[in-house]
């Protein structure tokens, strides 16, 4: 073999292994930026029951009977009015 040929053999095989380094710190790099991955945790859903029961209120029914009936007039209610006498 020509000094040529060993010259290009060793460039190519310091080449390959500079590109392999690369690989290798590029990988590292990316490793480190990336968070890891959340664990999956296998968990028991308990579903709670409302204690609450939201219904019609019933104090509707109760005023649209009390709106039906015809109104009765009642008497006239004397309002006392309190009298002060002025000081000055």
């Amino acid at each position: 073999m020509s000094n040529d040929c060993k010259l290009i053999k060793d460039l190519r095989d310091k080449i390959s292994k500079l590109v392999a380094v690369v690989k290798e710190h590029r990988a590292e790099a990316k490793q480190v930026n990336e968070p890891p991955k959340p664990e999956e945790i296998e968990m028991e859903v308990f579903y709670r029951r409302p204690l609450v029961t939201i219904k019609e209120p019933a104090y509707e029914e109760r005023w649209s009977v009390i709106r039906r009936r015809p109104g009765t007039p009642t008497a006239p209610i004397d309002i006392i009015y309190p009298v002060r006498e002025q000081d000055w």
